[in-house]
């Protein structure tokens, strides 16, 4: 489960889904080989078993999971029902796709209808027109989408750029024909075996390894916590005989999915005056007016690694003004990240695109040793003074 075996995506062939399954299971038989070494005995009773039974487990886990595939193709069941589809585009390659669609039984999509940039009046190779580019975000909420494929023209680079980010729900899957690699170069693309298209914006990381990472969220929030809970209170202790209450604010937030929640900070000014006294210098400068936002990292919120989280107010600018802007959506926001400990946070505009790049770069390279480099880059700079970044 921890490999992601049990999630049989229908777009991956059934050579890929063996390959993956026979990999995990010859670990875990080279696993068990090594720890009944005995040097005295390389082929003993027991590790002959241990042979005999691995390969009776290559033979009959692949074996049930083409028959459960199979059951499941059969009956249009669970990953291998039809999935909703949205067609951009009503060109020669379109009409070809579309086709291919329809003779091949394998590529499960349910094209609901077609999109493209003018306002057309009349059906694109049987489907419906649904309406133009500005709508496509109302479009696939409506329509339920799962999928978009975008079907365009090569030479509209820049419009392949612009539909994607146009949609603000992260989940929605998108596919292009292979020609139009180019035009997102930079990021990583999988190529979905079995048929024409590639697929954007792939996952990078493992059940296990999202477990491992939250696991670590959880342990180590709530060890800070009970930890530093005595400075904590000290620290309220002063604010309150700074003027400064109450003690904390909650700022409102874009977390994963785009859903919004209150993030956790010690309050480091006198709310009536706004004046900072010396105690709330002291939190800013040393980055401690972040420490509650343990609490978040502990209740899923928030993680330690992630984009930056921003407030509402500023997200709704930014989505309107820099492509891709809603990808950074997909994982929980962190305490640090990548675009931190490279470029300080500044709010002028030029700045934000160059922050969302890199938290571009994480998404697309996510692993629990990013994670760790990006753990320590940022004890680093806290422990030598240098600003947050």
């Amino acid at each position: 489960m921890m490999n992601n075996l049990y999630n049989m995506r229908w777009d991956v062939s059934r050579f890929d889904q063996i390959r993956r399954v026979s990999k995990v299971i010859l670990f875990g038989i080279l696993i068990l080989f090594l720890i009944t070494f005995n040097p005295n005995k390389l082929f003993s009773e027991g590790r002959l078993s241990l042979i005999i039974y691995g390969s009776l487990l290559l033979i009959l886990v692949n074996m049930g999971r083409l028959i459960i595939i199979a059951i499941e193709k059969r009956f249009s069941a669970l990953e291998y029902s039809p999935h909703r589809a949205l067609l951009i585009g009503d060109t020669t390659k379109a009409r070809r796709l579309i086709k291919d669609i329809r003779h091949n039984p394998h590529l499960l999509y349910d094209v609901v209808g077609y999109v493209t940039k003018e306002k057309k009046d009349k059906p694109f190779s049987g489907l419906n027109f649904l309406g133009t580019y500005d709508e496509l975000a109302k479009i696939i909420r409506e329509r339920k989408v799962e999928e978009v494929i975008i079907a365009i023209n090569e030479r509209s680079r820049d419009e392949i750029l612009n539909l994607v980010s146009k949609v603000d729900n992260p989940a929605v899957i998108f596919k292009i024909i292979p020609q139009m690699y180019d035009a997102i170069s930079g990021l990583k693309t999988e190529e979905i075996l079995g048929h024409p298209l590639i697929r954007l914006f792939p996952e990078t990381m493992n059940l296990w390894q999202w477990a491992f990472k939250r696991l670590f969220d959880v342990v180590f929030s709530l060890l800070l916590l009970i930890l530093f809970s005595p400075l904590l209170l000290f620290v309220i202790g002063l604010q309150i005989l700074s003027g400064i209450y109450p003690p904390f604010v909650a700022e409102n937030v874009v977390g994963k999915y785009g859903k919004a929640f209150g993030m956790i900070n010690l309050a480091t000014a006198n709310r009536s005056t706004g004046k900072q006294p010396l105690i709330g210098k002291i939190l800013y400068r040393s980055r401690f007016y972040k420490f509650p936002a343990l609490i978040n990292i502990l209740l899923g919120k928030m993680s330690f690694v992630g984009p930056r989280p921003e407030k509402t107010e500023v997200v709704e600018y930014l989505r309107k003004k820099i492509k891709f802007y809603n990808r950074r959506f997909q994982v929980r926001p962190g305490l640090t990240g990548w675009a931190q400990v490279k470029y300080r946070y500044e709010e002028a505009l030029k700045h934000k695109r160059d922050q969302l790049k890199q938290d571009l770069f994480y998404l697309e390279n996510m692993s629990i040793s990013f994670d760790l480099r990006i753990l320590l880059r940022s004890m680093l700079i806290f422990i030598g003074g240098k600003e947050t970044r």
